[in-house]
């Protein structure tokens, strides 16, 4: 199946089990030691978030402002909600002064359908994505991808790779985002552009706090989405990593999750 930014995913299977965690994103020594520290990271990281929803919310409200009464204002219709109620959970987050404090904010785990994740994530980078006229690809299977986790967590780390996909991609470029089932028991979403490559020493380095790898000061950036995903993924018992033939090849980020124990996903008769 093939999802451009204007197609909409297959909807999700409902939640079914709940428990709560906490995810850590500063991933820093001196934050840990130093509550200000720790406070002006988790801030700086929900200001960057708050940039990321309110896009796509004014987005789609231009839009339905401007297209008569049919499919294409119902769509821009759906896609503004969707962001809005990320937009929700980013304000609830801003009332969690101890998790601000901690460097943490709150992960609520549910079995959920993945698609759900990455159709939020994409609503999110849809304004960047046709803003830069990329070509957009998205493949996921046609049945449903059982998880336990955060959907708007994880849909925070599908739209800052394809956030950062876009960024560093020429206007025009290629992006493409696949989800494969390479064993019985994980999931792996890949993110591929053909932008601007890396250099095999700064495929760990890219995942720090504020670390920007050849900062360029024509591409915006705080150095904060990637490690983002990274303390989202290291949360959801997953892992990512970078790859890239060189600078000027494009880059593969692959996130690899657990699947939803068979007890735990719902099935239909």
């Amino acid at each position: 199946m093939i999802a451009t930014p204007s197609t909409p995913l297959p909807p999700s299977a409902r939640p079914c089990h709940d428990t709560r965690g906490v995810a850590g994103f500063g991933g820093d020594r001196d934050a840990a030691r130093d509550p200000d520290v720790a406070s002006a990271q988790s801030l700086a990281t929900l200001s960057h978030e708050f940039r990321n929803a309110i896009s796509p919310v004014l987005s789609a409200l231009r839009l339905a402002e401007t297209c008569g009464p049919g499919t294409q204002r119902e769509r821009a219709i759906a896609h503004a909600s969707r962001a809005a109620r990320h937009l929700s959970r980013l304000i609830a987050d801003l009332g969690d002064v101890d998790g601000i404090r901690r460097c943490q904010l709150s992960v609520v785990r549910k079995d959920f359908d993945l698609r759900e994740a990455i159709e939020g994530g994409i609503d999110l980078a849809r304004p960047t994505l046709e803003g830069r006229e990329h070509r957009f690809e998205c493949r996921v299977p046609a049945e449903p991808v059982h998880v336990v986790g955060d959907c708007v967590r994880l849909a925070q780390a599908v739209a800052n790779l394809l956030l950062n996909a876009a960024k560093f991609t020429p206007p025009g470029g290629l992006v493409a985002l696949t989800v494969e089932r390479p064993c019985p028991d994980r999931v792996c979403m890949s993110v591929r552009d053909n932008g601007r490559g890396l250099d095999a020493s700064d495929r760990d380095l890219i995942f720090g706090m504020f670390q920007r790898v050849r900062p360029d000061p024509a591409v915006p950036g705080q150095g904060i989405g990637l490690a983002l995903v990274r303390s989202i993924v290291n949360e959801h018992g997953g892992s990512v990593h970078a790859d890239s033939p060189g600078p000027g090849c494009g880059t593969t980020f692959v996130v690899t999750l657990p699947l939803a124990p068979p007890a735990m996903t719902p099935t239909t008769h």
